[in-house]
């Protein structure tokens, strides 16, 4: 997506079941066409397993966003499949 004005972009993973794993990354580049050939701008990822006590059951990212950029979000489940929610949040002069 093109961003129409200056804000940020939050993303947020939360562990639906026992043993979900899921990472989430953020994209933004100024060209469409390099989009998804750039480094991730920032990560996240979820790792929700009790028979091994490791309870990273919700996470986020927050990235800023100029007017203009294009960004996109990638999600990766490696087990299960973690719920995930995408917001822009624009800023609005005071």
């Amino acid at each position: 997506m093109k961003a129409e004005q200056d804000g940020f972009l939050i993303g947020y993973l939360d562990a639906a079941n026992n043993d979900d794993r899921s990472q989430l990354a953020v994209f933004v580049n100024t060209d469409a066409d390099l989009l998804t050939n750039t480094p991730a701008r920032a990560m996240t990822s979820i790792h929700y397993y009790t028979g091994n006590d490791t309870w990273v059951p919700k996470n986020s990212v927050m990235v800023p966003v100029q007017k203009g950029e294009f960004y996109i979000c990638k999600i990766q489940h490696t087990s299960g499949k973690a719920n995930n929610s995408l917001y822009f949040i624009p800023l609005v002069p005071a």
